[in-house]
């Protein structure tokens, strides 16, 4: 035979070989997608002692046990990212991890000024307040820490940050004016507007998913819930009966509201409950000894 058939029948040989062998070989694991949380809550609870993060099923009203936490303290203000795969929270700095608590990464290690983040409505960005400029004041950054920017600078202090929907304003509460009241300003911090005015003070902003009212908490005889246009108008308090904490949440569709209020005398601690804008419901989700707060529904 000649050489060159000798090399063509030896090239086919090798590659009838590299066939069989990947033939044999197992496909590898896919890798899987991260957890999502849907129809939930996150919460921050001292039922068993210490302040710990939780997560409430609302379809089975099961409250899971609570989340492993990347170092110990004393957690504050976990949101849900919008596609519910992520937490972010307060923890001596400021964290993202996974919902089930895993992948867990400081993004912002100024402990314990950097407070109260809030997502962008792409996931993208997280709104925060830090006294580290000598006054609390509003900060953005990217979701992985980079790009920390001041978006406010006022005398007085500014906090609760929320986007809103379109991702075009901020809600936030702020004293400024002297007292705790309802404020509003650009997604870059310009042209800040006072939404609401009552001298016993507003604060806990909330939007809609439709972007159309916000809900927020108020000390107007009693703390309790109250909801407004936009642009501050048409305020309606809601009638919820045991009005005192009273700090409320939007759920997707906008139609329900979740509540840390107290059951009954302030020492019984907190609970959530499901509750109607025009007060045709209030279910207590949550029944545990302490104080269950800081509710974050998922998407």
């Amino acid at each position: 035979m000649r050489s060159d058939g000798w090399r063509t029948l030896l090239a086919l040989s090798g590659l009838v070989l590299v066939v069989f062998i990947s033939a044999c070989q197992e496909p590898p694991d896919p890798v899987p997608d991260p957890p999502m949380l849907r129809n939930s809550i996150v919460f921050v609870s001292n039922r068993d002692g210490t302040q710990q993060v939780y997560v409430l099923d609302l379809s089975s009203r099961v409250v899971v046990i609570p989340l492993p936490l990347p170092e110990a303290g004393v957690p504050s203000g976990p949101a849900v990212s919008p596609d519910g795969r992520k937490i972010v929270l307060a923890l001596k700095g400021i964290w993202v991890m996974n919902v089930d608590g895993s992948e867990a990464v400081k993004v912002s290690p100024f402990y314990p000024f950097d407070q109260e983040p809030s997502w962008s409505p792409d996931g993208n960005r997280i709104l925060f307040t830090s006294p580290r400029d000598g006054n609390r004041e509003i900060y953005v950054m990217d979701s992985n820490g980079q790009g920390q920017t001041r978006l406010t600078s006022d005398a007085g202090a500014d906090l609760n940050p929320r986007w809103s929907p379109d991702g075009d304003q901020i809600v936030f509460t702020s004293n400024r004016s002297g007292t705790y009241n309802i404020w509003v300003m650009d997604a870059d911090g310009a042209n800040p507007t006072q939404l609401t005015t009552d001298p016993e003070g507003d604060g806990a902003p909330d939007w809609s998913h439709d972007g159309s009212r916000i809900v927020f908490s108020s000390n107007r005889g009693m703390l309790q819930p109250i909801i407004m246009d936009r642009d501050g108008g048409n305020q309606v308090t809601v009638p919820i009966p045991t009005p005192t904490g009273a700090i409320a949440r939007w759920l997707p569709g906008d139609t329900l509201l979740v509540v840390a209020t107290y059951p009954g005398a302030p020492a019984t601690g907190f609970d959530l409950f499901l509750a109607r804008p025009d007060g045709a419901l209030f279910e207590n989700l949550t029944n545990a000894p302490g104080s269950d707060n800081q509710p974050s529904p998922s998407p």
